[in-house]
């Protein structure tokens, strides 16, 4: 900041008159004569200069955002004033593409362009700190500072007289750093911005307060704080500079070449627009609270006019919705119900017409008096009449689990004789793919509490999917691992596995998945559906755990029977479960 002497105004004893003349002060120090400006004088820049604009396109600028009237937030958020008008117009000289940054407070936005995250700053007054980060414009704008206090304080002609006051400053404004150097003996009060401080001197937790004329004035009269006045013009000179950042010399010369550019008539017309505004109606505050109150009687009336008959279209609205939305999941429901309907038409006579076709292929191969070709013979007719027994008893069970029909008789169940007595009901089908049943015996008998029928299902299914899915000549492994409280049965095969795409369906009622059976065998989708609802309607859970190419793992987990355990239990399960 550059300090110069400058004359002291003429008090008086109203706040309002001293607000004039400071604004009177800044009229002065930008109109250089009162006769008409001359017309602009031309900006010329060298091919350096252009060559250098051509390669940086965009510029990224901010200013001090609580600065009134100088840049401050407007309407939607955006920054405005008679600094952010003067910057526009050197914008618009120069072909510049300034691009507004507003990061935060003034500290804020002076670390970052201390970062180089901000090329330019706008409305800044040097200072011996700042000079190590910033290369200054010639200034753009200038005016004198004035020692603000309350209207019952004295006057202060001099900055020697603030000793022992308190204070209120901004933290990061170059007055600050100034008054630290120059009043050693100061109390000083730190504020968020200068509305802030001459806010706490007006409460009186602040004796004084200095800022630029132009913005005590505005805040003064636009915050009502009439109790303040202007009590003397501090022998400091406020003047705009542009802040850029030291490596780029270049965008500096330029703005000097636009700053000579401008003359005082353009600068003029702009600090007019803010410096000549009527705010009078703005701090009477009784008019202002008056005219709410009728704006707010009025609608109040036209609320309560329309309040009721609003409700009412809202409720019946509301209503409609309702019935709308009930419509439509009962038709989606049928629609979805009708095309399952038809999808397990289609798959039970496809799937029920292949094994009845092998099974009279094979009767008629029978009458022969080859004892082992009639007992292969025989074997096949077993496998292909056992399939479409279990696809008939699919059918039936998800049909049972959908209408909640199926109930659970739970009872401590021997797990190990359930794994024998289904590895010998596959015996055939695992032999018609020369595929060996490896079962692992556990290390001591586990029970489980279950329903004995249910959990025939699941190891019949779970063993009979693993045969379906195995290569010829591979093998599959079945065993039991007690523990407490659970007791797991794990089916493992050397199937294709299952991808990760496949996996999200692969409990999923007719969830036909990428991997097709070895030998040729129908897949209905049901099966692994049927005993994801049976464990769970059991009390247990089920999990895969597979790897594309290596086969899966399916692991049940059902509930350990206690020893002691004798009972029997009912247990329902209803449709949503």
């Amino acid at each position: 900041m550059a300090v110069r002497s400058s004359s002291l105004f003429s008090f008086g004893w109203r706040a309002g008159l001293l607000c004039l003349g400071g604004l009177g002060g800044l009229l002065v120090a930008v109109r250089s004569q009162p006769v008409p400006a001359p017309p602009p004088n031309l900006l010329v820049l060298t091919p350096e200069q252009t060559r250098w604009l051509t390669q940086h396109p965009v510029i990224r600028i901010a200013c001090d955002p609580d600065w009134p009237p100088f840049s401050f937030g407007g309407a939607q958020g955006r920054l405005t004033g008679l600094d952010v008008d003067l910057t526009a117009l050197v914008e618009r000289r120069a072909g510049l593409s300034f691009q507004h940054v507003a990061p935060g407070d003034w500290s804020t936005v002076l670390a970052k362009a201390k970062a180089r995250e901000i090329d330019v700053l706008s409305g800044v007054a040097p200072t011996p700190s700042r000079g190590r980060d910033f290369i200054f414009t010639t200034s753009y704008l200038n005016q004198s500072f004035g020692i603000i206090t309350r209207a019952d304080e004295p006057f202060l002609a001099t900055l020697s007289q603030l000793g022992g006051r308190r204070i209120a400053v901004v933290p990061d404004h170059a007055v600050t750093e100034k008054l630290r150097h120059d009043q050693p003996g100061a109390r000083f009060v730190p504020a968020a911005n200068t509305d802030q401080a001459l806010r706490l001197v007006s409460s009186g937790e602040a004796d004084v307060a200095l800022t630029d004329l132009v913005n005590a004035s505005y805040i003064i009269k636009t915050r009502g704080l009439m109790n303040l006045k202007i009590a003397g013009i501090a022998d400091y000179r406020f003047e705009l500079h542009f802040a850029v950042r030291r490596d780029w010399p270049e965008l500096a010369a330029i703005l000097d070449a636009v700053i000579a550019s401008l003359d005082d008539a353009e600068k003029q017309a702009i600090v007019d627009r803010w410096v000549r505004v009527d705010y009078a109606d703005v701090v009477r505050w009784d008019k202002v609270w008056r005219a709410l109150v009728i704006a707010t009687g009025v609608v109040l009336l036209v609320v309560a006019a329309f309040y009721w008959h609003n409700h009412r279209l809202r409720r019946e609205l509301t209503e409609r919705r309702r019935v709308e939305a009930e419509l439509r999941a009962a038709r989606d429901r049928l629609e979805e119900l009708n095309g399952e309907k038809t999808r397990l038409l289609d798959m039970a006579a496809h799937d029920l017409r292949n094994p009845l076709t092998g099974v009279m292929l094979s009767l008629e191969a029978v009458d022969t008096d080859d004892r082992a070709e009639r007992r292969r013979v025989l074997g096949e007719v077993a496998v292909l009449t056992r399939h479409m027994v279990q696809l008939i008893g699919d059918l039936l069970d998800v049909q049972m689990l959908e209408n909640g029909s199926r109930v659970y008789h739970l009872e401590p169940v021997d797990a190990g004789a359930v794994v024998d007595e289904m590895v010998r009901e596959n015996r055939f089908a695992a032999a018609r793919k020369r595929i060996l049943v490896n079962i692992a015996p556990p290390v001591r008998p586990c029970r489980m509490r279950a329903d004995a029928r249910a959990l025939r299902q699941v190891v019949d299914n779970l063993l009979s999917n693993a045969l379906k899915y195995s290569p010829i000549g591979g093998t599959v492994w079945i065993g039991l691992q007690p523990g407490e409280p659970l007791v797991r049965l794990l089916v493992r095969d050397e199937g294709p596995g299952i991808s990760p795409a496949d996996v999200p369906r692969l409990f999923t009622k007719y969830g036909c998945l990428g991997a097709r059976p070895t030998a040729g065998e129908t897949s209905v989708g049901l099966g692994l559906s049927i005993v994801h609802q049976l464990v769970e309607g059991m009390g247990g859970r089920i999990r895969c755990e597979t790897e594309l190419g290596r086969g899966a793992t399916f692991i049940v987990e059902l509930p350990e029977a206690p020893a002691s355990y004798g009972g029997k239990d009912r247990l329902a399960v209803s449709r949503q479960a």
